[in-house]
């Protein structure tokens, strides 16, 4: 069985880690939600998106909270708290693995929701509603963007490409609209950021299951100075 002390001073690195990476997953989680506010507010709150962006702040914070109990209980030394910490190190990373794999499924699947939503909502703009016009004005001048798949999308029946379609620098007249299409942008940002955050996920489960493996090992240590 390896040294007691190296044992513990593994432990607290690696809980240090787990709590300065439990934050930064919650400090993301909460830039996704500002960043990615303009998408939000077209394709709804209740899509695979918005829900990886809760979800990713409800983690951050409980792995966080997980590697403060986890320091607590190897600077006590106390049997009862290390197993208690373990019990909670499983359930995370059972979590997190699900988590994931979750995650990557969703990065490939086609057609997206949020791209559905985006759609009808373009449909609508294309129709003059003033709500959906706002909306995708201020979508594409953010995202730089034009159209559903191009600025082709506003010139049918003799429609006129709005200034949110025109790059920064050039004239009402002479406008120069952006080259791709809003969907094409959308579909990218869901696909790198799920398949992103999933990859991260499975780094943190890594981190872990190493917690996992020395706290058990820390365990049996306390376990067998008592007996």
């Amino acid at each position: 069985m390896p040294n007691m002390s190296t044992v513990k001073t593994s432990l607290i690195v690696l809980n240090v880690i787990a709590v300065l990476s439990g934050l930064g997953l919650a400090i993301v989680g909460l830039i996704m939600m500002i960043k990615f506010s303009d998408i939000l507010a077209v394709t709804g709150r209740d899509t695979v998106l918005a829900n990886t962006m809760k979800l990713t702040v409800v983690l951050g914070w409980a792995i966080a909270a997980t590697g403060f109990y986890g320091i607590h209980g190897v600077v006590r030394g106390s049997y009862s708290l290390i197993v208690l910490y373990v019990f909670l190190l499983v359930v995370l990373i059972a979590f997190q693995l699900a988590m994931a794999a979750f995650l990557f499924h969703s990065s490939d699947r086609n057609p997206y929701r949020e791209v559905e939503r985006l759609e009808i909502a373009f449909d609508q703009a294309f129709l003059r509603s003033t709500v959906s016009s706002e909306r995708i004005d201020r979508f594409q001048a953010t995202y730089g963007c034009c159209g559903k798949r191009s600025f082709r999308d506003w010139q049918i029946d003799g429609g006129r490409i709005p200034k949110s379609c025109c790059v920064e620098g050039s004239s009402d007249a002479s406008c120069r609209s952006f080259a791709e299409g809003c969907t094409q942008i959308l579909e990218k940002y869901i696909h790198h950021v799920t398949k992103g955050l999933g990859i991260g996920l499975l780094l943190l489960a890594a981190i872990n299951f190493v917690a996992l493996m020395s706290a058990s090992c820390f365990a049996n240590g306390i376990k067998n100075q008592l007996t």
